[in-house]
């Protein structure tokens, strides 16, 4: 009989008549107590070099994600940066495009020596509302004692856009101002057009703003009133 690492035995098969059904077969026996201990500590070595092992590769993936996750945030701040120069840069040229809008309107309507000027009474701030009417109080401002006598204003909506454009209706056909047409008034009075709304938001615009310009018709010695800035929004808020 022959003993192996996993102390194993032979034997041969009889039948019961005596005769041999073959063999030999293997005849495993109980593992002694010491080697049984030595692979426990074997088996529990590899399993700690396992861990191991895959407590460093952790490690290291952590590491790399957090120089990854470095590398993504400074990508992102200069994102940030090239973001915020370029909408300096656009608000920049957009002003610039409006004061020169704004120029080419003034030369258009307004004469250096004129010694009446359009004037409100009261300010209106800059900020309406699409179908929400409001009120322009006007007077006209004289520079000498010259007779003013009756006029006939109109109020009218220009875009931020060079050649000179004025909007008379809106992207649906309609009037973009409402209530604005021309009234003949007494020069020396209290000037009102009442209920005045824009039909059209600004923002479908340039600048998503409008210039709101009362004319006096056919006097060149009057200047107009010139109002830039204008915005209109599709709804008040909510009180």
């Amino acid at each position: 009989m022959k003993l192996s690492n996993s102390v194993a035995a032979t034997e041969t098969s009889v039948n019961a008549n005596g005769v041999s059904t073959g063999g030999p077969f293997p005849l495993r026996l109980p593992m002694h107590p010491a080697l049984m201990s030595n692979v426990k500590a074997e088996d529990e070595g590899c399993i700690n070099d396992m861990i191991l092992q895959q407590s460093e590769s952790l490690q290291q993936i952590f590491m790399q994600t957090q120089r990854l996750m470095a590398e993504v945030d400074q990508v992102s701040d200069h994102l940030k940066t090239m973001n915020k120069t370029s909408q300096t840069q656009k608000s920049i040229d957009e002003r610039a495009r409006e004061i020169s809008v704004m120029k080419d309107l003034k030369a258009l309507y307004e004469s250096p020596n004129s010694p009446f000027s359009i004037k409100l009474s009261y300010p209106i701030g800059q900020i309406f509302y699409k179908n929400k009417p409001f009120q322009l109080k006007l007077r006209i401002s004289e520079k000498s004692g010259e007779e003013i006598g009756r006029v006939s204003l109109v109020v009218k909506v220009f875009a931020y856009e060079s050649p000179i454009k004025e909007i008379v209706h809106s992207y649906k056909g309609e009037a973009i101002l409402i209530n604005g047409r021309a009234k003949e008034v007494d020069g020396h009075e209290i000037i009102k057009f009442k209920r005045i709304c824009f039909t059209e938001v600004s923002k479908k615009y340039p600048s998503e703003k409008f210039i709101l310009v009362v004319l006096a018709l056919g006097r060149n010695d009057i200047a107009p009133l010139i109002i830039d800035g204008i915005q209109v929004k599709s709804r008040s808020p909510r009180a």
